[in-house]
Parts: C-alpha cells; structure tokens; sequence
C-alpha cells in the first residue's frame, strides 16, 4: 500500500486542491449509493454492485465482459472511483473522475495515461501516451497545447503525422482551480483535469462525448455477452 499512499499524497498536493466536485455527493458513502446501478457510456455498460463493477460490451468490436473491485475515494475535493483486478495492486488499477451524479445521468471522465518524454518535473513539457509511445503525443506550453497522432509508415519505416492540433488553455480559478480549458485550433473545446504523479499523468477529459453516462435498467447478461461474442 505504501505506493498508492504516496499517490495520494500527490494528488492532493500538485492539483486536486480547491477544487470542488459539482453536483456530487459530498461523502464516499453517498457517492457509492449514488452510482449503484447500471450506466451506459457509448457502447459500455458499467454495473456498479456494492464494491463488484462489471463492464459489458456486446455491440462492435472488441466484445468483453470484464469484473472488477471498486472503491470510492475523496481527495482534496476530488472524488474518484479507483477500480482494478486488485485494489492491494496500484499498478492494475484505473481511475474514473466523478464530477456529476442524478438520478439519470453520471459524468465520469476516463483516465487516460501519459508518460513524460523529456526532464521537466512540472505540467509543462511532452507526454506521451502510456499504450503506444509512439501514437499520440502532447506537448504543453505556458497556455499552449500541441496534439499529435503519429502512425508509422509501412513502406518507409518512417513516423508520419496523422493528426495535428494546436490550441490554447486557460486554468480555471476558484473551484474551478486544476482544470483546463482548452480552445484548439480546428474548433474543437474540452476541459482537462490533469493529475500528476512522477513521470506519469492520469488525464480527464470531462467533454460530454467522452464523459456523460446514462443510467439504464439493465446490462445485458453473461449469457447475452457469450452468444454475442460467439462463445
């Protein structure tokens, strides 16, 4: 524990304090009675069980049908749904950003995992993403933000570009203090909540394309997921 100790410790020094969770339940054990239920986020259903959640996907490709333990933690204003195969084991945990809870609608932003590419010990500088080093690649500047989603070109061998975009953040004040709102270039705008421990950044996209759940009635059943997936 005493990894996922110190990961606390960073979350609420670097950017998790003064900010405010909206429209949340303000302690653990509401919010855990709050999220109890299924939700839906694209082609994922989240059942969330006690501390048992269950993702199910059944339409498209890759199907799953995955369990996992979950818990609920507040850190310096923030609240996080920290899930995994083994709570005990940080390194196989993910995170979900609860920022907005009803009775119909959820916002849970995804972590999405960076790692740092360069010297710099701060926000600033380039990360690059933890699954493919070579696929998506960040470089932020004092207000400014460069996106790239690199390929590697089967004839030459060579790294191509297949996505540029170049924006401009603000940092939210007051209870807004730790995110980013970012305007880029193509006319695309999303907020960030970036947090950081070491060389790595759990980023948050709070976007409703990425992270507006619904609540539904049911998740479709083990039996469901089998005869989908042909097994």
């Amino acid at each position: 524990m005493k990894k996922f100790t110190i990961f606390l410790f960073i979350l609420n020094a670097v950017f998790l304090s003064g900010i405010k969770v909206l429209g949340a339940p303000e302690t653990p054990g509401e919010i855990k009675d709050a999220v109890i239920g299924t939700w839906v986020h694209r082609d994922f259903y989240y059942v969330f069980q006690d501390s048992v959640l269950t993702v199910i996907k059944i339409e498209g490709k890759p199907k799953g049908y995955k369990t996992f333990r979950y818990t609920i933690e507040n850190m310096g204003g923030h609240v996080f749904i920290r899930y995994g195969k083994d709570l005990f084991d940080n390194s196989d945990n993910d995170f979900l950003y609860v920022d907005d809870v009803t009775d119909s609608t959820a916002v849970f932003a995804i972590a999405t995992p960076f790692v740092r590419a360069d010297s710099n010990k701060s926000l600033m500088g380039t990360w690059k993403h933890v699954k493919n080093l070579n696929a998506v690649v960040l470089t932020i500047g004092t207000g400014t933000i460069d996106y790239f989603e690199l390929f590697q070109d089967k004839i030459t061998g060579q790294t191509q570009t297949a996505v540029e975009l170049h924006g401009q953040y603000r940092p939210g004040k007051g209870k807004y203090s730790g995110r980013f709102y970012i305007n880029f270039d193509d006319g695309t705008k999303t907020t960030l909540i970036p947090v950081i421990f070491g060389d790595l950044m759990y980023l948050f996209d709070l976007s409703p394309r990425k992270s507006m759940f619904l609540k539904t009635e049911k998740a479709p059943t083990f039996r469901e997921y089998q005869k989908a997936a042909g097994k």
